[in-house]
């Protein structure tokens, strides 16, 4: 919720499905990452672009919850061809809501930067805190006030205590000092992980962070950079698909000719070491082709875990072994679609 920069997403690459349109109106779903999806049943909330009032180059927006609650409501910066691409940039002043229908936010924004006084709202109507922002792609942010979810008051004019929550308000994500608008200090969170929390500390100073570490169950720490880390191979699947396919020697058939892998999925797991273990194929597979495709996997050992605030995280991959080309535009990009399922330590 302190992002400077809101443009509800780069939707600089939407794929053409998420983008339903006519000739004055468009309409993008997104999931609950605010990613765009192809479809309203894969969709958490759905944005509808509506053309500029008289007077106006700016676009109007409307977001809903899947229910058809209100979500949000602005308008976007009108340059570029906003109706064909989906990509919008808020201006002015933006209301945002929550499920039950009640404010959660007032910003203010100049071309996608928050710009002037945000003002954030508890679930229950409460004023959460206000926060100063300078504006404009270097814009600097000050917390003035915060209040507790009763409505005490407990940072003043940007001294005291704040409180951090995540997106829903659900729980208090982070917590710490401000002096002078800026964040100082050890500001300690936690992090919902499973049955268990991740707790982890950012070390402030004027507001930038000069060390952060993440601590599991046991206590043992971690130093960390960003706060979600997927599980990766050296560069990204494509590496691991293209170095996997050189180790498979692909057995051939009773007639002599070699056996195909492309409708195969494997399935392993990716240990918080990075080793990966529990290997399989998923289907009916030749018993020949099976030995060697999971031969060819166990020459495949540079992967990364998932990772949470630092602490490492056990996680399930299904893998398929043919390309997916998708087409943007007169341009080509390869992708490999893989899913990853985080697990618990017994699993």
């Amino acid at each position: 919720m302190f992002k400077s920069l809101l443009t509800l997403t780069a939707l600089t690459s939407i794929a053409g499905t998420a983008l339903c349109k006519s000739a004055d109106t468009a309409v993008v779903f997104f999931n609950d990452g605010g990613r765009p999806v192809h479809s309203i049943t894969q969709a958490a909330y759905y944005m509808l672009i509506l053309p500029p009032d008289a007077n106006d180059t700016r676009y109007n927006i409307q977001e809903f919850y899947k229910s058809g609650t209100l979500k949000l409501m602005g308008k976007a910066d009108g340059q570029g061809n906003v109706m064909r691409t989906g990509a919008v940039l808020l201006d002015g002043d933006c209301v945002s809501y929550f499920q039950t229908g009640k404010k959660s936010s007032i910003i203010h924004y100049n071309k996608g930067y928050k710009e002037g006084i945000e003002e954030i709202y508890y679930p229950n109507g409460n004023v959460w805190c206000r926060i100063k922002h300078s504006g404009g792609i270097y814009s600097k942010t000050f917390y003035l006030d915060c209040y507790d979810s009763k409505g005490a008051k407990i940072c003043d004019l940007g001294n005291g205590k704040w409180l951090a929550y995540d997106d829903s308000c659900a729980y208090v994500k982070e917590e710490g000092v401000v002096k002078n608008g800026k964040k100082e200090g050890d500001w300690k969170g936690g992090f919902p992980f499973m049955n268990d929390t991740i707790k982890y500390v950012y070390h402030y100073k004027h507001s930038l962070v000069n060390a952060s570490e993440g601590y599991d169950k046991n206590g043992k720490s971690y130093p960390f950079i960003h706060e979600n880390e997927n599980a990766d191979y050296r560069s990204g699947g494509l590496t691991f698909l293209e170095v996997l396919r050189s180790h498979i020697k692909l057995p051939k058939d009773p007639a002599g000719v070699k056996m195909n892998a492309d409708t195969s999925h494997i399935l392993f797991v990716v240990e918080k070491d990075g080793s990966v273990t529990h290997a399989d194929i998923l289907g009916v597979v030749d018993p020949q082709l099976k030995e060697a495709i999971l031969a060819g996997l166990a020459k495949c050992h540079e992967w990364s875990p998932t990772r949470f605030y630092g602490v490492p995280c056990r996680t399930q991959i299904i893998f398929p072994l043919k390309e997916v080309t998708k087409y943007y535009d007169k341009f080509s990009e390869t992708e490999v679609i893989w899913k990853g399922h985080v697990l618990k330590d017994d699993e």
